[in-house]
């Protein structure tokens, strides 16, 4: 029996052997795995790392670009509001200075009608020539200007034939409406344009 006993000893001792041979093996094994793995693991941390210097630095010239954008889009903001200062500024200077030349219009050489008989009105129309034979209602325009939708509603009415010559009296009696010539037609004696 103690023989016996001693067989199963050894039997588990060899056993116990060859399974720390083995696992000597494979813990060999797994080492070198292991340190492969760490080699591959550094490599990819340094990698990880250096795409993070990367993306920080694009990060940094993406937020630099967004504020030169910025700073331009504030500019360009400011270069049309001093756009349309200037322009409002010119459209302003060309109505006074139209304003101003209608006032010397009927005294220029080429006016064909006599200038002392020129009454001046502003508005709807620069003013009325009276002629002996005639009495002319006269706009002046410069450049490319067009006549106003009232100053057009005039030219239809007196190609119409729709003008006449009315008298308002006031006098110690009150006021009152005298109607020296007829409109063919006339609907209403006083119109707004």
């Amino acid at each position: 029996m103690l023989i016996n006993n001693l067989f199963f000893i050894l039997i588990f001792l060899c056993v116990i052997i060859c399974f720390i041979i083995y696992n000597n093996k494979n813990n060999k094994k797994l080492k070198k795995q292991t340190e492969k793995f760490d080699k591959e693991l550094l490599s990819l941390s340094s990698q990880i790392e250096e795409l993070h210097d990367i993306t920080e630095s694009q990060k940094n010239v993406i937020l630099s670009q967004r504020n030169e954008l910025a700073t331009l889009n504030v500019g360009i903001v400011r270069l049309k509001e001093k756009t349309a200062t200037v322009e409002s500024q010119k459209k302003s200077s060309e109505v006074r200075l139209g304003q101003m030349a209608e006032n010397f219009m009927p005294f220029i050489r080429d006016y064909p009608y006599n200038h002392k008989n020129f009454r001046f009105l502003a508005n709807p129309v620069d003013g009325l020539q009276v002629e002996s034979d005639s009495v002319i209602f006269i706009e002046f325009k410069s450049g490319g200007a067009k006549l106003s939708k009232s100053q057009k509603h005039i030219k239809d009415m007196v190609a119409q034939g729709k003008v006449r010559f009315e008298t308002f009296r006031v006098d110690e009696n009150g006021t009152h409406l005298k109607i020296d010539s007829s409109m063919p037609e006339t609907t209403s004696h006083v119109d707004t344009i």
